[in-house]
C-alpha cells in the first residue's frame, strides 16, 4: 500500500520531496460523530461540549505525519503568531518533536493521552476534575479499550484497534484538541475535534459558528 507523505518543507525533515501535499482548495470537509470509544469521546463528563470533523485522504497516512503538518501548516500559523506574542509560541521543530514522540507539550498544550493502532496507550498530564482518579501512572503501557461497548462489539473493537490518536489539553483554557486517524485500505480518514469543559451556554452560541469554521480551515489546511 502507498504511503502518504508530507509536502517538501525545509522546517519539516519527514517531508518527502514529489508526493502529494495535503492542503488543497477542494478539500471537502465533513462534520462526524465523535467516535464511540475515542479519547475524545472518553474525556470529560457527559455535559461537555464536543464535536469532530473529518476528511479522507488517498494512501496511508501515520499519526505522527500528521500531526507535524497539523501544527506546521499555514492555517495554524496565525494562532502561532498570537500565541508567540504572549510568550507560548511554538515552532516547527516543537510541532516535530511533539510528533515523534519527544515532547508532551506544545505551545499551551500538553498530551493527555496517545493511543497507537498496536494498543499501546501513553498518558500525561493532568485531566478535568471530573476524571481525576481514573489516571494511572505516566508512561507506555498496553490496556483494554475504556468502552465496555468497544469489548463486547467486533466491529468497534476493530476499529479502536486500527485508529491512531492524540489528546491535548489546553493549560488554563479547559479546552482540548483531539486528532486522529483511521485507516480505509487505500485511504485514510483524517479526524479533528474539539472539548469544552462545561461550557455556558450563551457564550458557545457565540462562539459556535465561528469555531466550527476554524476546526474546518485548520482540517483542511494540512
Amino acid at each position: 500500500m502507498a504511503e502518504c507523505r508530507l509536502n517538501p518543507d525545509p522546517d519539516c525533515p519527514l517531508a518527502v520531496p514529489g508526493t502529494p501535499v495535503y492542503a488543497s482548495p477542494m478539500v471537502r470537509i465533513t462534520a462526524c460523530d465523535v467516535p464511540e470509544g475515542s479519547l475524545l469521546a472518553g474525556f470529560g463528563g457527559p455535559e461537555d461540549y464536543r464535536d469532530c470533523f473529518c476528511r479522507e485522504m488517498p494512501g496511508t497516512v501515520l499519526l505522527p505525519e500528521y500531526i507535524e503538518r497539523f501544527y506546521c501548516s499555514i492555517a495554524f500559523r496565525p494562532e502561532r503568531l498570537v500565541l508567540g506574542l504572549m510568550g507560548r509560541g511554538a515552532s516547527n521543530r516543537d510541532a516535530r518533536a511533539l510528533a515523534r514522540g519527544e515532547t508532551d507539550r506544545i505551545a499551551v498544550w500538553e498530551v493527555v493521552e496517545r493511543r497507537y493502532a498496536s494498543g499501546l496507550v501513553a498518558e500525561h498530564g493532568e485531566r478535568p476534575a471530573s476524571r481525576k482518579g481514573d489516571r494511572p501512572s505516566a508512561g507506555l503501557q498496553r490496556r483494554e479499550d475504556r468502552s465496555s461497548d468497544a469489548l463486547r462489539n467486533p466491529n468497534t473493537r476493530h476499529e479502536a484497534q486500527q485508529s491512531e490518536e492524540i489528546l491535548l489539553l489546553s493549560n488554563g483554557t479547559d479546552t482540548a484538541s483531539w486528532l486522529s486517524v483511521e485507516p480505509l485500505g487505500d485511504r485514510t480518514r483524517l479526524l479533528f475535534g474539539s472539548w469544552v469543559g462545561k461550557p455556558e451556554r450563551h457564550v458557545m452560541l457565540a462562539l459556535y459558528r465561528l469555531h466550527r469554521l476554524y476546526s474546518r480551515v485548520l482540517l483542511g489546511g494540512c
